[in-house]
């Protein structure tokens, strides 16, 4: 346990000035969304810029089944 201690200790002020040093990115209703890639149902890849300027998009999570 006394080995441990200090190993301990420098992992938790690694992971504070890891986690201070992430970069706070807050968006507002009405900002323009960044773009990402996904696959669709028919395991296409998509972006979010292919469907700009044609209405909007909806984009549904389905988190496993029931």
């Amino acid at each position: 346990m006394v080995r441990r201690f200090p190993l301990l200790i420098l992992l938790s002020i690694y992971l504070a000035a890891v986690c201070a040093a992430a970069e706070n990115i807050s968006r507002k209703v009405g900002d323009k969304a960044p773009n990402f890639a996904l696959f669709n149902i028919d395991k296409k890849l998509v972006e979010l810029n292919d469907y700009l300027g044609k209405g909007k998009v909806i984009l549904i999570f389905y988190r496993g089944h029931w």
